[in-house]
């Protein structure tokens, strides 16, 4: 089975670091093997198409992820794809915490989609469960579909907030109860702070989903969640909205600071 990436950052580092993006995103997929990774020139609306695969117990995780040009509209090109509206069905077994400005999900056939974009960056993951090989075998069905979902949506997260994090800045550290915290704007140019050093100046317990891609604390009797690649965060029942997704930067997760204080009640 094959996982696709489509990119076009222009910069040849860039390019090499997305590549490098999805490759160690396959790596650490737990159950799925690395099938290799390739890049070869797409000259209309993306520069770069690069293809892996991952394939466990029958299972596959396709993956796509493009940033389009700058002569096309993104809000044009995310309804050209697809349907806009998001299914809300259970069976999908994906979550329903938000993705970057617009995410949509999808199933049948044995396989199910969810898909995202921010800003130009577009991704999106299938994973394949259940299928009949070609030379005419018995059906298979993987042997944990939803937790192979769960890795789908992690990958998906992940990609989606490393590739924006190329586009993050680092700007000067934050206090935080006397701690000096690194920041960095976000490409919207949001101040976004280290979630693990911030929570540790303030002692707050983080617990982190690495497989789906979320991480909370509690503060003030309400959980906070931080959905990655995600516009907004959690803060017991209500979503408090950001400008800039939460994304990944030389390995950390950053995250709204502004928004991070609401949920402190600061």
């Amino acid at each position: 089975m094959i996982l696709i990436a489509f990119i076009a950052l222009g910069p040849m580092q860039q390019l090499n670091e997305v590549t490098e993006i999805i490759e160690d995103e396959l790596l650490i997929a737990p159950g799925f093997v690395l099938r290799g990774v390739s890049s070869i020139p797409r000259p209309s609306s993306f520069i770069i198409n690069g293809s892996s695969a991952r394939q466990s117990d029958g299972a596959s995780i396709l993956l796509d992820a493009k940033k389009i040009k700058e002569t096309i509209d993104p809000a044009i090109y995310w309804v050209s794809t697809g349907p806009a509206a998001i299914s809300s069905e259970p069976a999908l077994g994906f979550s329903d915490l938000p993705i970057g400005q617009q995410a949509r999900r999808g199933a049948g056939g044995g396989a199910a989609t969810l898909s995202a974009y921010d800003g130009r960056v577009f991704v999106d993951a299938r994973v394949v469960y259940r299928g009949r090989p070609a030379n005419g075998e018995p059906e298979w069905i993987s042997s944990d579909p939803n937790g192979d979902k769960t890795i789908c949506e992690g990958l998906t997260r992940r990609t989606l907030a490393r590739v924006r994090g190329l586009k993050a800045q680092i700007t000067t550290n934050v206090s935080v109860a006397g701690s000096a915290v690194g920041a960095v704007n976000g490409p919207r140019g949001e101040r976004l702070v280290d979630l693990q050093h911030y929570c540790q100046a303030l002692n707050l317990q983080l617990s982190t989903n690495g497989n789906l891609g979320t991480a909370s604390f509690t503060a003030g009797g309400e959980q906070v969640v931080i959905p990655l690649a995600a516009k907004k965060i959690k803060d017991g029942a209500r979503w408090i909205d950001t400008n800039d997704i939460s994304l990944i930067k030389d390995g950390k997760w950053y995250v709204s600071y502004a928004a991070l204080q609401e949920a402190r009640g600061h």
